[in-house]
């Protein structure tokens, strides 16, 4: 996998909750077209599959957060940290660290 700076800030990993996440970029780099809206979350999915090819992959919006609102997030079971991605502290869950 690509190791990149924008990957390493939208990817990470919950101990508490065993789950990778990724949250995508919303943005359309001043285009208005949807079709880098349609690529981001691409990306986002093969991001997530290129770590649990096998895994069941969850990809919802983000509407309660005032950081990630009308974002989208992957998200799959793992049982350990990749290196690529930042590890949340133990008080974190997956749903805090969105919502916060």
């Amino acid at each position: 996998m690509e190791d990149t700076k924008e990957t390493q800030h939208r990817l990470f990993y919950s101990k508490q909750d065993k789950k990778l996440f990724y949250i995508p970029s919303y943005y359309t780099h001043g285009t208005g077209l949807l079709t880098h809206l349609v690529s981001n979350l691409k990306k986002g999915e093969e991001i997530i599959k290129a770590f649990a090819p096998d895994g069941e992959i969850y990809c919802r919006e983000i509407t309660d957060s005032s950081r990630y609102k009308s974002m989208w997030y992957f998200c799959v079971s793992l049982e350990e940290c990749p290196k690529e991605a930042f590890e949340l502290g133990d008080e974190w869950t997956m749903h805090a660290w969105i919502t916060r």
